[in-house]
């Protein structure tokens, strides 16, 4: 005789474990799913990781470009500086030097005028 109940439980086993490895691929379906948008999210943030990492590489170096610049103004000012200073000097030199000049041209002052 054929035992139904055995065969009718593995029949309903069998059914049960169908609709579970049916279940269970769509899971694994939505999980693939998933994981390919968030590869393509992690793409998405490598290259926006790249691009600031771009722009402030280019921040930087124009940062040092300005320094750089502001250096050399720096340096050409105190330069201009240091030259005009020194041509005020010769300037004030020369005018002392003409003026000594001009007092020994004068005829030097007689007896009476100097106790004035």
């Amino acid at each position: 005789m054929i035992p139904w109940r055995e065969v009718s439980a593995a029949v309903s086993k069998i059914f049960a474990l169908s609709a579970e490895t049916q279940k269970n691929k769509a899971d694994i379906k939505q999980t693939l799913d998933e994981l390919e948008k968030l590869e393509q999210n992690v793409q998405r943030l490598n290259q926006q990781m790249i691009d600031l990492t771009l722009a402030f590489q280019r921040v930087y170096y124009e940062t040092q470009r300005v320094q750089d610049e502001f250096r050399h103004l720096r340096e050409d000012n105190e330069r201009r500086d240091k030259e005009a200073s020194r041509e005020r000097e010769n300037l004030i030199l020369r005018l002392e030097n003409q003026a000594l000049r001009l007092e020994r041209s004068l005829p030097s002052p007689k007896k009476g005028e100097t106790e004035e």
